[in-house]
Order: structure tokens, then sequence, then C-alpha cells
């Protein structure tokens, strides 16, 4: 059993590699995606997949997307069905990571190289040319903030003192419930509006946790595809970078439906 240690030890003129400060990020943060951007959030239209802006770690190494990135999913296969992965892929040798669509894999068994951390499951039929959001398994783990680390380290600190600590459980549990009553009023806002046949117009702004849906783009400042060309004129190139203190909250702009280009 040999016994190691660093980093920023040994002889004045050792040098700390790359795969020593890697390694050890790894065995602080852990694999999976982190709360900024929209969390790689997946939407579909015929074979094509876009992940939303994101930050992922995946073995001590980190990979960045800034705005949506359109990934292609093979057909069908004509004899039966499979499953592909979207994925990020850290790849030691090559000194590289990115997003990928690893085709006919086994979730259970992935290859060693690259080093791989699964996002989504998809259910490709036999035969199909088009992907379904229904086909889509969310697999996404997020690594802790210190916020949520904080959160619950006042949890445990609670059951060993008393007096004013006790409270402190019961105030972030209120602050939960005011976040999941002012989401639920968002949503039931949509809903009427739905019903009554007016929708969103081209530039119109929505805050809220999780993406309101289809034609939606996430205002974080990237570009502007060209297939929306009305959100273009009004916006220019380019999405408003909007942000907020309480990173559990995104704004996305309304960008209409997309022209075919």
């Amino acid at each position: 059993m040999a016994l190691k240690y660093g980093v920023a030890l040994g002889s004045s003129s050792a040098m700390d590699s790359a795969d020593d400060l890697s390694a050890a990020m790894w065995r602080l943060t852990g694999d999976g995606v982190c709360a900024r951007g929209s969390k790689f959030e997946s939407s579909v239209e015929g074979r094509t997949l876009t992940l939303g802006s994101g930050y992922g770690l995946a073995a001590g190494r980190w990979v960045e997307s800034d705005a949506p990135l359109e990934l292609e999913v093979s057909p069908g296969w004509s004899h039966r069905d499979r499953q592909d992965m979207v994925a990020i892929e850290a790849d030691i040798k090559e000194r590289r990571a990115r997003l990928v669509v690893l085709e006919g894999v086994d979730p259970e068994h992935l290859p060693d190289e690259p080093y791989t951390v699964p996002l989504y499951l998809l259910h490709i039929k036999r035969g199909a040319t088009n992907l379904l959001s229904g086909d889509v398994t969310d697999l996404r783990e997020y690594v802790p903030t210190l916020a949520s680390l904080t959160k619950d380290g006042l949890r445990a600190y609670k059951f060993t003192n008393g007096g004013i600590d006790l409270q402190v459980d019961n105030i972030l549990a209120y602050g939960e419930q005011v976040v999941k009553k002012a989401e639920k009023a968002v949503s039931d806002l949509s809903g009427y509006i739905e019903q009554s046949g007016v929708g969103p117009g081209i530039g119109e702004l929505s805050t809220g946790l999780n993406s309101p849906g289809i034609g939606w783009l996430l205002c974080d400042g990237g570009y502007i595809p060209a297939a929306y060309r009305e959100l273009r004129a009004v916006l220019g190139n380019y999405l408003p970078n909007i942000t907020h203190e309480d990173n559990r909250f995104s704004t996305w702009v309304y960008g209409g439906e997309r022209d075919s280009v």
C-alpha cells in the first residue's frame, strides 16, 4: 500500500500535473450538471435534440455550452429498437470534452474510456424518423451548490442545538413553500391564457424554474438561431443576458415558431 500526497507538495522543483489537479477536483465535486444556464435542458424537433446552455463536470474536467446546441439523432434501425444516450464525454487521451449522442449503448455497461457522464437516455423505435418528448428520459444528476450544502448543514445543526436554531428548518421550509406557490401561480396563469386562445407575443419574457415550452429561448446572451427571424427583427442577433440572484430562476424570451431555413 503506497501513500500519496499533493497538490503543491514535494520538492520545490516538482510540478503538479493537470491530472493531479483534475483528480483533486473530481473527489471534491463528483460528476454532474452545475446550476448554471439552463442546466442542459433538452427539447426535441424531428431528429434534432437541442441542449440548452449549461456547465458540466466529468472526472474533474469541465465542459460549458453558452448557447443552445443542436445534436442530430440517427434514424431508427430497421430490425429493432435501440437506446441512444446524450452525455458529457471526457476523452483524457485526446484532452478534450464534448456533448455527444452515443448510438446503441447499454447504460449499465459504459466504456471506461472516454469517460462518460449520462444526461439523457433516448428510446429510438424501430424505423422511427422523428424523436418524441416521451422518448427522452432525464438522467441528469446535479452538483450541489454551496447554498444547498449550507442548508443541509443547518438542518443537521438543528438536531444538536436548541433555542433559536430550532427555527432554522422552519424558515427554510417556508421559503420553499413560497417558491412552489409562486411557480403554481405562474403555471395557472399560463393555463388560463392558453384556454382563452391568446398566446405569447414575440419577445415576451417569462421567468421561472423551468422553460415555458417550445419556442422559448433562454436569455443567456447567446446567438439567436437564424430560424427565429421574427425574434431577430425585434432583438437583433443576440439574446438578452438576464441573471437572477437566486440561480434557481431563469428568464426565457418567446421566439415563436421556427422558420425553415
